[in-house]
């Protein structure tokens, strides 16, 4: 089962609910040689599930948007690819959903993530001190500012970035969905979020 968002003219999302076994996936979705060997490095079910359903989302995304899938390889900043070619994807998981971003022309990121109590105790990682404040110790704001940066770094991908210390996003007030403004590296950056049952999905296309 699947939920297909369109963000703009160019770019859509496909949220996917695994409810499929490790064998049903398998027969959905072909590996490129470097995902042959990445599949073969994971041995617990759960992760299995994830990998193979965030790529049969995508499979799906891209059929729906009339392209192929062509199968998947990590570049030089570990961020994934579409094999020859030249679409701009994302890819996410957090059982039980998997999430794909395609766009035809700017670079994309999207992250999905449970609220966990665990952000309290990291949010110094990422969050500033104004951000910090700003959340009040609420978990799902905590997690919108989570998933809001992780959409960013991956739109952005670069070696060096820092979720602290190089976006930077200004306060908001919490709603089911919404738009947050920030920055990065002095650059604007427009990160839009909503929530998926308890999920926080955000997402972000670099301009």
């Amino acid at each position: 089962m699947y939920k297909l968002v369109k963000t703009d003219v160019d770019a859509t999302y496909l949220l996917w609910h695994i409810t499929e076994s490790v064998e049903d996936l398998l027969k959905q979705v072909s590996f490129s040689v470097s995902e042959q060997e990445a599949w073969q490095q994971i041995t617990h079910p759960r992760k299995q599930q994830e990998w193979l359903a965030v790529r049969v989302a995508l499979k799906y995304l891209l059929h729906k948007s009339g392209y192929a899938y062509t199968g998947l390889y990590k570049d030089h900043l570990g961020k994934p690819n579409l094999l020859n070619s030249s679409l701009h994807i994302s890819i996410a998981h957090c059982f039980p959903f998997a999430v794909a971003f395609l766009d035809k022309k700017n670079p994309v990121g999207i992250d999905i993530q449970l609220p966990h109590k665990k952000l309290h105790k990291v949010k110094h990682k990422f969050l500033n001190d104004e951000e910090i404040k700003d959340s009040e110790g609420d978990l799902e704001k905590l997690c919108i500012y989570w998933c809001a940066k992780e959409a960013a770094y991956k739109a952005y991908s670069r070696k060096t970035l820092s979720l602290k210390q190089h976006i930077k996003l200004a306060s908001f007030t919490k709603s089911c969905k919404g738009v947050l403004w920030g920055e990065l590296a002095s650059r604007p950056l427009t990160i839009s979020y909503t929530f998926h049952e308890r999920y926080v999905l955000a997402w972000c296309e670099k301009g």
